[in-house]
């Protein structure tokens, strides 16, 4: 596919991957990797640029063999400077307004034409996020103005995501482009704290979210296999 953005050539996951780590992948842009932290795991995931329905059908299939962990998912452009859902038909980029379809020439400058058509943040959560009560956040990236951008959204059962975006502009200008460090989870995992390096001001800054209500997870599977 054409959603390339160099990732794998500089970042090898049998490079990036502890041996030791449990993990799995559909390609090298799309990922996830299980982490535990004082005896609880967390899945994360890695997720292309606006995700085609193959690689969103892979993350229903994968996570929802994982409802025993919460999960947090990168990708790109899921919300924007508002922290509202990020609509592709609406986003002026570059000098015209980019609307879908593979005979864009716009997609096509942007590297993600061709082998499905990609989807926007809406799209996102309705043909997948939305269907987990396990989701804690969804942290991504878009042009702005504030350091970090955060809000929330609730699926049908009235379970909470946070929607986190860092700016994506330069990292290295003076007026924008503070360095996500760190994203951390409270004891009970509805804050979500982001901390940041912004390096003309010589200070170390963070940026909460609460959530009000997460979902419940299902007790792990036991391998009646073992003795």
């Amino acid at each position: 596919h054409l959603r390339n953005t160099n990732q794998s050539a500089m970042f090898p996951l049998v490079e990036i991957m502890p041996s030791e780590a449990e993990y799995d992948f559909f390609d090298d842009s799309n990922f996830y990797t299980i982490v535990e932290h004082n005896g609880a795991k967390y899945i994360i995931f890695q997720l292309e640029l606006w995700p085609r329905a193959a690689i969103l059908d892979w993350f229903n299939t994968t996570i929802s063999q994982h409802k025993d962990k919460y999960a947090v998912v990168y990708t790109v452009s899921m919300i924007d400077e508002k922290g509202e859902m990020y609509t592709m038909w609406d986003w002026e980029a570059t000098g015209g307004k980019v609307v879908t379809g593979d005979s864009t020439s716009k997609l096509r400058s942007l590297n993600v034409a061709g082998d499905g058509e990609p989807r926007d943040g809406n799209q996102i959560w309705n043909y997948a996020f939305s269907k987990h009560d396990n989701i804690l956040a969804v942290i991504t990236s878009f042009p702005t103005t504030d350091d970090i951008v955060m809000s929330s959204v609730k699926n049908q059962r009235g379970c909470e995501t946070a929607l986190i975006a860092a700016n994506s502009t330069n990292g290295l200008d003076a007026k924008y482009g503070p360095l996500p460090l760190l994203t951390k989870f409270s004891e009970d995992n509805k804050t979500i704290t982001c901390y940041y390096l912004v390096p003309f001001e010589g200070m170390l800054k963070s940026k909460s979210i609460t959530l009000n209500k997460i979902g419940t997870l299902a007790e792990p599977l036991i391998d009646e296999s073992l003795p």
